[in-house]
């Protein structure tokens, strides 16, 4: 809709694309569910080329047509996201490009930036600097802490929006991790349940490790990374500006190497992930310490 919006495809292009004349305007309804069938059913080029999402439906694309429609497609990691504002918010935009499965929102949905939530910056880093838009600090540091508590909340099983709702919602100690030792009688503590979902984000780390993914791959599309934005840590600047920095803490707090993005034995060993760290070494997919 936004190629033909900006006179980039026309009315040809969108038969050739479709096998009949489709208007493709914004806000009709029935050209979008007729979009949606196509890609169901793949019957026609356009389902068959956006089949596999955005991310390589952009790229057969402008291939086919010759020209580079990639600053169009809204991805992150290869993965489509939902429509949402990236820009403004350093950690949402970390999120999306390190996220195990692309663009993943549920990966690292927190509210301490989102929502400027001083309250719980102070109870994580004993400072209000993660919930401040203006400056870069403890933003990657975020993704990796909210990472950790989404990894064990959906161990549990719970509800992501209910435990949003919750004062303290990222807190292991909280009711959660009581109904966690009620249930099962495993007495850990919270420093041991933080632990168990940094372990469920290590094991998913190794996975993307094995298939070749590097630090190159935890990026976000052109246009999150290279429209401006007025709003957010720098108004009228690009996300470029500042995403090798909060990436960079990422990897810091994560405790893997910040070169390549990979993970180091001693971490994993760290986490008790001794045969894990032997599987990443035989595929050359572990940093040297």
């Amino acid at each position: 809709m936004e190629l033909k919006q900006r006179e980039l495809i026309n009315d040809d292009d969108v038969a050739n694309l479709f096998g009949h004349s489709q208007s493709l305007e914004w806000g009709n309804m029935n050209d979008i569910e007729r979009l949606v069938e196509d890609i169901v059913f793949q019957s026609n080029t356009f389902g068959k080329l956006f089949g596999d999402g955005p991310y390589k439906g952009a790229l057969r694309y402008s291939e086919m047509m010759g020209q580079n429609f990639m600053k169009y497609a809204m991805y992150g990691k290869g993965g489509a996201s939902f429509t949402e504002e990236m820009r403004p918010f350093p950690t949402w935009m970390n999120n999306m490009a390190v996220a195990s499965r692309g663009a993943d929102h549920l990966k690292g949905l927190g509210l301490i930036e989102k929502f400027q939530r001083r309250d719980l910056s102070q109870a994580y880093f004993g400072g209000s600097e993660a919930a401040d838009l203006s400056i870069p600090d403890y933003k990657g540091a975020s993704t990796a802490i909210i990472e950790n508590q989404v990894a064990l909340l959906n161990s549990y099983g719970v509800c992501m929006f209910h435990w949003m709702l919750d004062p303290a919602g990222y807190m292991p100690e909280s009711y959660y991790g009581d109904a966690y030792r009620s249930i099962t009688g495993v007495d850990h503590d919270s420093e041991q349940l933080t632990r168990d979902g940094e372990r469920i984000c290590n094991l998913e780390k190794a996975f993307n490790s094995r298939i070749g993914m590097r630090r190159e791959h935890d990026t976000i599309c052109e246009r999150w990374m290279w429209e401006p934005t007025d709003e957010g840590m720098y108004p009228g600047k690009v996300a470029a500006d500042m995403f090798e920095t909060v990436l960079d803490e990422y990897y810091q707090w994560r405790g893997w190497d910040v070169k390549s993005g990979l993970q180091t034995r001693s971490k994993l060993e760290e986490l008790g992930l001794n045969d894990v760290a032997d599987v990443l070494e035989s595929d050359r997919a572990l940093a040297r310490d």
